[in-house]
């Protein structure tokens, strides 16, 4: 047990380290460009999940597509990015026609290789837009991704710790076994007073912090039961061993991706006037 905390404790820490230097030494280019290698090893890793439960997926054309997503979110270009998710469908469908598969593998598979680019090419890409975000500050965009960093850090780790040492009651047992109650109460109470930092700091008002900050721990919390849920259902404990002690990569940024999407939009109808 303690071998696997030191395990973690080390990872949590290298991973920390180069996060921050590449936020505060790269631009906005080399955290897009490597933003874009993150996702694609998550997507990687989620389709070699679908693969695991006999799902027909388009992996190597989804993959294809979910860079090419992240480039028209680079660009800025929503409309890019809802054309090629629609132009995607009608070509993956089109190679499914002369696919010799059952009908119901070839749906499923369709379905599959489109989940994976909403939820990580899409949900993923929203952190690139809240990168390039200025607002007239300096560094406006860099603030946000901090924040959001900060909540979904501060929410983990406070639902992991509450959770192993006074978990008792359990949350959904039958999509995560040891995720408990308590350790969801406590990371929506350490996620708020990861975002009272800001309040603190005179940056944002209390109410502010303490509405997004509620927002952001549970949009997380939902995005970490998700993929969950799709561990559960392809009978795997961890997405990968890219991280030892924390799993794949999609294994870290799963709070991110539907807390990322969500983020920006409070950003631009709450925060920029």
């Amino acid at each position: 047990m303690k071998e696997i905390a030191s395990k973690r404790f080390l990872t949590a820490f290298v991973l920390v380290f180069l996060v921050l230097l590449v936020l505060e030494k790269g631009g906005i280019l080399v955290f897009s460009l490597l933003l874009t290698a993150v996702l694609v090893i998550a997507l990687n890793e989620l389709y070699n999940i679908f693969t695991g439960t006999g799902l027909k997926v388009q992996k190597y054309l989804g993959i294809l597509s979910g860079i090419l997503i992240s480039y028209f979110f680079y660009k800025q270009q929503l409309k890019g990015v809802l054309a090629l998710l629609i132009f995607s469908l009608i070509f993956f469908s089109l190679l499914k026609l002369f696919s010799k598969d059952s009908h119901k593998d070839n749906l499923l598979g369709i379905a599959a290789t489109m989940t994976g680019l909403l939820y990580i090419g899409v949900c993923g890409g929203y952190l690139i837009l809240i990168r390039k975000l200025q607002e007239g500050l300096t560094q406006g965009g860099l603030r946000y991704i901090y924040v959001l960093l900060v909540i979904i850090w501060a929410s983990d780790s406070g639902a992991y710790l509450i959770g192993t040492k006074l978990g008792k009651n359990k949350l959904l047992p039958a999509v995560s076994p040891n995720k408990t109650v308590e350790g969801a109460v406590g990371g929506l109470i350490t996620g708020i007073i990861g975002a009272s930092f800001w309040w603190f700091s005179g940056i944002f008002p209390i109410f502010q912090c303490l509405s997004f900050g509620i927002l952001i721990s549970l949009t997380g919390m939902v995005g970490d039961l998700f993929e969950s849920l799709i561990k559960r259902a392809g009978g795997v404990k961890d997405s990968g061993n890219l991280f030892p002690g924390h799993g794949g990569m999609l294994d870290r940024i799963d709070s991110l991706l539907f807390a990322a999407p969500v983020w920006y939009y409070y950003i631009r109808f709450f925060l920029m006037k």
